[in-house]
């Protein structure tokens, strides 16, 4: 990985997993960028679905609904990834 400064993602934001193996190249990568990918998914999926299925009439509510999803998906891929959401991060952290 390369040098990250102030403000920039970085795949393993803990430097240990929750093992206590050390994030390496290699190491755990497939996973942290699994995690980025399913999260990604859900997320696009979720604006998919209130942009062109079951949009609420009150528009508020749908913006209130992909906020409301991408803080939850933040959430939860923040310590394994960072929490980007973006699975070309995570290629290109990888080689930088």
């Amino acid at each position: 990985m390369g040098v990250t400064g102030q403000g920039i993602a970085s795949l393993c934001p803990n430097k240990v997993f929750s093992n206590g193996t050390p994030c390496s190249v290699g190491n755990g990568y497939a996973s942290i960028f699994a995690a980025e990918f399913i999260a990604t998914f859900i997320f696009v999926s979720v604006i998919l679905q209130v942009k062109y299925h079951q949009g609420a009439k009150f528009l508020g509510l749908n913006a209130i609904n992909i906020g409301a999803t991408l803080f939850v998906m933040i959430l939860t891929i923040g310590g394994i990834s960072g929490g980007c959401l973006n699975p070309a991060v995570g290629i290109v952290q990888q080689t930088w």
